[in-house]
């Protein structure tokens, strides 16, 4: 019975949320039967200056971590600018004043969504790009390892009983094309890059860096896409598959991205 209070209370807040949120950007209410968001636009990821994060207890966690959830959430499916500090603490049901107590600004939530998530992912990847080179894998075999150490970690992190990863992967498939990226996004990510695109040069040494660079933003890009589920195909006349058919997408993706990096790296 609480499990259906909870689900009834969440699903009250996030029509709330879409109603003021189309308010905001279109200038009339949600429609009756629910919010399309490809009807309404995104906007520019115009993210402010990030400041220092206000210390609280230990105690705080828990409702820090309760506030992130619903902010992750919501950014996930609206973005940055289609989601107002009052929809987070709605869906969160806390007050309004707690972003600024626990967090500081809306700027330093939105950062702080991004920032949890990136070390284990990247640490993840990072632990089976180790186990494959400690394998001595050479040429064809050794780039489908390369593709398999970055797309497998996040496959997993799907599979466990956190839904957060799936709000957040399709975050960042949103975020990593916005304005945010030359300031900010490197200090997610840029150690587990720049130790990926080393491995791959000091197999195919031959490849010149531009090739190596390109082979592994077609990696990511191609990644980041299927794992948002942009629900694009649905769009299609006569689609095929589904947006949420991760296993199928996954091995497409996967066959996709190795034949490419084969001919970047290998001519």
């Amino acid at each position: 019975m609480a499990a259906k209070k909870t689900i009834a209370k969440s699903a009250e807040a996030e029509a709330r949320i879409a109603s003021r949120r189309n308010m905001r950007l279109v200038g009339r209410p949600a429609p009756d039967d629910g919010l399309n968001v490809a009807h309404v636009p995104e906007g520019p990821e115009l993210v402010g200056t990030v400041t220092e994060i206000p210390q609280r207890s230990g105690r705080a966690e828990p409702i820090r971590r309760h506030i992130l959830d619903a902010a992750e959430q919501l950014f996930a499916k609206w973005g940055y600018t289609g989601v107002s500090v009052r929809d987070v603490t709605d869906l969160a049901e806390r007050r309004l004043a707690d972003v600024t107590y626990y967090f500081g600004s809306k700027q330093n939530l939105y950062f702080e969504v991004l920032r949890r998530r990136a070390a284990p992912l990247g640490e993840a990847r990072l632990a089976e790009l180790g186990k494959y080179d400690d394998q001595k894998l050479e040429g064809q075999a050794y780039i489908e390892a390369w593709v398999n150490a970055y797309l497998d970690p996040p496959l997993r992190l799907l599979e466990t009983q956190d839904p957060g990863w799936s709000h957040y992967l399709r975050l960042i498939g949103h975020v990593a094309y916005s304005r945010l990226w030359p300031d900010h996004w490197g200090s997610f990510y840029n150690e587990p890059a720049e130790k990926f695109m080393a491995s791959l040069h000091t197999k195919f040494p031959a490849a010149s860096d531009a090739n190596i660079q390109q082979a592994f933003l077609m990696l990511t890009a191609s990644t980041m896409y299927t794992l948002a589920r942009t629900g694009r195909v649905e769009t299609f006349v006569k689609p095929a598959f589904s947006s949420d058919d991760i296993g199928l997408l996954a091995q497409l993706t996967r066959d996709f991205i190795v034949a490419g990096v084969a001919k970047l790296v290998m001519g």
